[in-house]
């Protein structure tokens, strides 16, 4: 390993004399690259964790609406009672079809 492109993490500890002057000093060195290389993949696999578990937050919802529209449309007697209901409720129209417009023409 080259000069500069590894961590160090340097410990000093200084006992000092009677006379105030550094009496002795003991240093620790280590090299703490591979701990920084790891911190570094675990927050990388932290964001696309918290980026997947947004996503799987949304497909829930999506599939709790999902169920409250068949409970509602099973509740209709006809087609026709159906198709008011669906298009009365905006949010079941934008969750068939999420590009469409209701009521513009």
């Amino acid at each position: 390993m080259g000069i500069g492109t590894g961590s160090t993490l340097v410990i000093l500890f200084i006992e000092q004399g009677s006379n105030g002057k550094p009496k002795q000093i003991l240093g620790i060195a280590s090299n703490i690259t591979e701990r920084k290389k790891t911190e570094l993949e675990l927050q990388e696999i932290n964001h696309q964790f918290s980026e997947r578990l947004i996503e799987l937050e949304k497909r829930t919802q999506k599939m709790i609406r999902l169920g409250e529209m068949t409970d509602f449309l099973q509740a209709c007697l006809t087609v026709a009672e159906a198709e008011t209901a669906i298009f009365y409720k905006k949010m079941y129209v934008n969750l068939i079809f999420p590009v469409a417009t209701v009521g513009k023409n």
